[in-house]
């Protein structure tokens, strides 16, 4: 996995894409919206593949079995805000900062962490059965913004916490009360 150093720590460059946890056993894969709304209601550990984009839950995340290869991590809300923190330094201070040096745009100010607008999915508090069976009907937010798990140790029963940035207004935010079902991407960091 190809990672750039943005500060103190090495980011990889691409979203993280894997079908196993870290021992082999087989992740749980959504094929339809039911199957997504089951696992988030009984808190199972779930992926859902929509076009080529591996959204996790934060079951997965947080399974004894693990998802990160050795050597590598999902970053913490503390190395996101550090993140924020160390682009804010580098191109100027302000919330609005990050998401131009973090997009995939080609460009001078483009530092290589090639974000991809793949919105998110919801959980079973907000996927209703109005949407149709399509599972392209649930990814939220697509080629608006995107969602990265912070790793959360400290798992509160119901929320985690999550890094956005939305596409048109480059605001970046840290979500503490973020649904523990909800898929979204997940970017790692090398140890």
């Amino acid at each position: 996995m190809e990672s750039i150093l943005i500060g103190d720590i090495n980011w990889c460059n691409k979203d993280f894409k894997t079908l196993k946890f870290r021992n082999g056993d087989n992740i749980p894969q959504a094929k339809t919206t039911d199957d997504w709304i089951e696992a988030s209601k009984k808190h199972s550990p779930c992926l859902f593949i929509i076009d080529d984009t591996y959204y996790y839950n934060h079951f997965v995340l947080n399974d004894r079995r693990g998802i990160a290869p050795e050597g590598y991590s999902i970053p913490n809300k503390t190395q996101w805000i550090d993140l924020i923190n160390f682009l804010d330094s580098q191109f100027g201070p302000g919330n609005n900062i990050p998401g131009r040096y973090l997009s995939s745009k080609k460009g001078d100010t483009n530092i290589g962490f090639n974000i991809k607008w793949d919105g998110r999915i919801g959980d079973h508090n907000n996927i209703t059965y109005k949407y149709k069976k399509d599972h392209n009907e649930i990814v939220l937010f697509k080629d608006k913004q995107a969602f990265f798990w912070a790793q959360n140790k400290n798992l509160s029963k119901d929320f985690a916490c999550v890094f956005w940035i939305d596409k048109k207004s480059k605001i970046t935010d840290i979500d503490n009360s973020y649904p523990l079902g909800c898929g979204n991407l997940i970017r790692l960091i090398k140890n």
